[in-house]
């Protein structure tokens, strides 16, 4: 690319094919701790694309439910238990695993930053990713502040000692989005679903994700 350049590739929704599997948890989790069941439009609302424990506490406050650690924390670990039993059935989304490939030989800096728990993300690193080579991976049990928050994308940056205006970020939620455009970010949008808006902020917006669109950010992030 002829620059110093990152692209940060969100895991859920994004490269994995897991947003299912992630809701079906959350409502087991809330359903085992007599809370659910949880409307798909709730978890959407609450939960896409941002880590387990502020999307908890947000929807348990928005119920006018105690919001206490305790029981927060409960709900992280009964998700994790059910989410974990979906693990095997899990595939990446075929344009991501061609992406990837990709990238991989554009020789750029590579990298996923998701509101995953670690041992999730290197399961799927390690099992269906092949051992792909990443250069950073953030998730969510290194920050404090998940997305929409900037702090897992600059967190990002940092591990790879560049500024950010040198990384292009590639999301599929609102949250996502949101993160990358406040680290100051390029952002490829990916909207399979074909329900974003110009809006959200995104500075481009696809239905199929191609390393052709993030190459055309990746050249405006080397040549501003």
């Amino acid at each position: 690319m002829g620059c110093a350049l990152a692209v940060l590739f969100d895991l859920d929704g994004t490269l994995l094919d897991s947003e299912q599997a992630h809701y079906a948890a959350s409502n087991a989790a809330l359903l085992a701790l007599g809370l659910g069941p949880l409307p798909w439009e709730e978890y959407t609302r609450w939960m896409y694309g941002r880590p387990d424990r502020p999307s908890f506490r947000d929807y348990l406050a928005a119920r006018g439910l105690p919001t206490y650690d305790t029981l927060v924390e409960e709900l992280v670990a009964a998700k994790a238990r059910a989410f974990a039993e979906h693990l095997s059935a899990l595939r990446l989304f075929p344009d991501a695993a061609a992406t990837l490939q990709c990238a991989t030989q554009a020789g750029v800096h590579l990298g996923i930053v998701t509101g995953a728990r670690r041992h999730e993300a290197e399961w799927v690193v390690q099992h269906l990713l092949d051992g792909l080579q990443l250069d950073v991976l953030v998730t969510g049990d290194d920050v404090r502040y998940g997305k929409p928050d900037p702090e897992p994308y600059l967190l990002a940056a940092q591990r790879l000692q560049l500024p950010p205006t040198a990384c292009v970020v590639v999301e599929d939620t609102p949250a996502g989005i949101q993160a990358a455009k406040a680290a100051q970010m390029r952002c490829l949008a990916v909207d399979r679903a074909g329900t974003f808006s110009a809006g959200l902020g995104a500075d481009r917006i696809v239905s199929t994700l191609s390393w052709e669109a993030i190459r055309d950010l990746a050249a405006l992030a080397c040549d501003p």
